[in-house]
């Protein structure tokens, strides 16, 4: 970890540990009303102790970036919507079973919205998917189909990836050979068709899924076969 990534992560350590102070003392100064109405020795100690730790001076804020304090308070105000959802029994969005694309979708879907706290909820599935380790296509993929619909977004995109397996795979003239490799996302969703090898393997390095085209030339002379027969 480099130094300003350290001295970062220090820093944030210390605003959760004062945010965690100052709430464990509005505790304690809310038990005051509690403790005065038991009239023992050992409340009135008990109260005297408590006026001590109160009266006592926080220590002082390490001096940060302004944008260092933006992203801490974001930050803070993002882990009370998490935790206001785990509340209601939504969670779980880093097992195994959520895919990706989902939350792209439940994020695009946020992105209309208007209400109060909405910031929070693009930020949190923003990290979700970061922490997945998702590929940024997904965000693409689910704004089009926002865009066009779930249904025609889905006929669009089986119609391009036919369309272009067709006509790549009709005028590739090499055979036994790889004509062409399908683009996917690390879930199996198509992106493009691509010709060049070394386009197909730069693609893969980024993390991409590769699918090899092959064109069969022994049934590409049968259809045109058929096609004569049929004409004459």
């Amino acid at each position: 970890m480099s130094r300003t990534g350290a001295r970062d992560r220090a820093r944030r350590q210390l605003t959760e540990t004062l945010t965690l102070l100052s709430e464990a003392v509005a505790i304690l100064g809310r038990s005051r009303s509690l403790i005065e109405r038991i009239e023992t020795q050992d409340a009135a100690q008990y109260l005297a102790d408590l006026d001590a730790f109160c009266g006592r001076p926080f220590p002082a804020q390490v001096n940060q970036h302004p944008d260092n304090q933006a992203v801490d308070t974001f930050a803070a105000a993002m882990k009370t919507k998490l935790a206001e959802a785990r509340a209601k029994g939504r969670h779980g969005w880093s097992e195994s079973w959520v895919q990706d694309k989902e939350l792209a979708e439940l994020m695009v879907e946020h992105i209309r919205k208007g209400n109060a706290g909405n910031f929070e909820d693009i930020a949190n599935f923003a990290m979700m998917l970061h922490q997945r380790g998702a590929d940024p296509m997904e965000l693409m993929l689910a704004f089009n189909k926002a865009k066009l619909g779930p249904h025609l977004m889905t006929r669009v995109e089986q119609a391009l990836e036919g369309i272009t397996r067709q006509v790549t795979i009709e005028s590739a003239d090499l055979h036994g050979e790889p004509v062409a490799w399908d683009v996917r996302t690390t879930n199996g969703s198509w992106c493009k068709t691509v010709r060049g090898r070394e386009t197909a393997k730069a693609a893969e390095q980024r993390g991409f899924r590769i699918e090899p085209l092959y064109r069969h030339a022994q049934s590409a002379e049968t259809d045109v076969d058929e096609r004569l027969e049929t004409r004459q």
